[in-house]
């Protein structure tokens, strides 16, 4: 605490918290045949040097992977996007987001969805 007229004191501020992710969403989320979408994952409480790796497996066979770093001036909030490419009818995208702080704790979140 602080009393009011004397000198405030040297102090340290550290984040706190666990990396978590905030929301993971696929857009559209049941896309038409041929539609291409969007994998949007907001994240929080992200320390410097952590990495972020987004990764889509169809049942067509594709696959694609984006790998993001946070970097020592950036904000401890982010948003991690890949666009994915429309495919037939009956496809099943499962698309993982998975956060890797540089003490090696890991948070994963999957979601899915299947082209109409």
């Amino acid at each position: 605490y602080w009393d009011a007229g004397t000198s405030l004191k040297d102090m340290t501020i550290k984040w706190g918290g666990k990396p978590i992710v905030k929301s993971f969403k696929l857009i559209p989320s049941a896309p038409a045949e041929g539609v291409s979408y969007t994998a949007v994952a907001e994240l929080s409480c992200l320390p410097p040097s952590t990495q972020i790796i987004m990764d889509i497996i169809g049942t067509d066979g594709y696959t694609d992977k984006e790998t993001y770093a946070i970097g020592i001036d950036s904000n401890i909030s982010y948003t991690a996007k890949l666009n994915v490419p429309g495919a037939a009818s009956g496809v099943k995208d499962v698309c993982t987001v998975t956060i890797i702080t540089p003490s090696g704790e890991t948070v994963t979140k999957k979601a899915s969805l299947v082209f109409q």
